[in-house]
């Protein structure tokens, strides 16, 4: 996993992502939360659609690479 500034930088890209599309209309089902596989967030767009946002970029090593 990046270290110090690095996952700082990524964990604030997702919060930002996360708090825009809820100002567009979308519900947010979670919050932005980190897991094995990159962090991630739930939201339901207009309509009902749920969708799920994540990066492999703070990843564990294996993960990482897995959407290229």
């Amino acid at each position: 996993m990046p270290q110090g500034g690095l996952l700082n930088t990524l964990t604030a890209d997702v919060q930002a992502m996360h708090h825009r599309l809820e100002r567009d209309g979308f519900v947010a089902e979670t919050d932005v939360f980190h897991h094995e596989r990159g962090s991630r967030f739930f939201l339901r767009a207009p309509g009902g659609v749920m969708i799920e946002f994540n990066t492999r970029a703070d990843a564990e090593a294996k993960f990482r690479g897995t959407f290229d």
